[in-house]
Formats: C-alpha cells, structure tokens, sequence
C-alpha cells in the first residue's frame, strides 16, 4: 500500500525542488488540466481534503519543472 501524504507535504517537497508555490496555485493548475487532481480525495459537503501519494508528488514536480 501506498502512503498518502497531506497538502503541506506536497508545498515542503515544491519547497525542497526550488519550486516554491502556493496551494491556491496548485488548484489552479488543477482546475487548468496541467496536473491532475489527487486521487485521495475525501469529500463533505462543505469541505475536502486532499492527499498525494509520493508517485502522484513526483510526478507533479516532474510537470512543474518543465513549465518553468
């Protein structure tokens, strides 16, 4: 099994890639089609929570690094 990882988890590694961001900025690139959406996501009806696998967070990094 996998282990899963919180949003802040995912900015620290942007962080440590010299790639820092904002998590408004990963829902926006979310939102654009640029990354995909987590595929641990727990949803309420009035919030969510989102968490990464370390393959979903390198593989974000991977696709940020090209674009920048």
């Amino acid at each position: 099994m996998n282990n899963i990882y919180p949003k802040s988890y995912l900015l620290k590694s942007l962080r440590d890639s010299n790639l820092p961001c904002t998590y408004q900025t990963i829902l926006r690139w979310e939102k654009s089609g640029l990354i995909k959406r987590p595929k641990g996501e727990f949803k309420y009806p009035d919030r969510s929570w989102r968490f990464y696998t370390q393959e979903e967070i390198k593989e974000i990094i991977d696709i940020i690094k090209k674009i920048k």
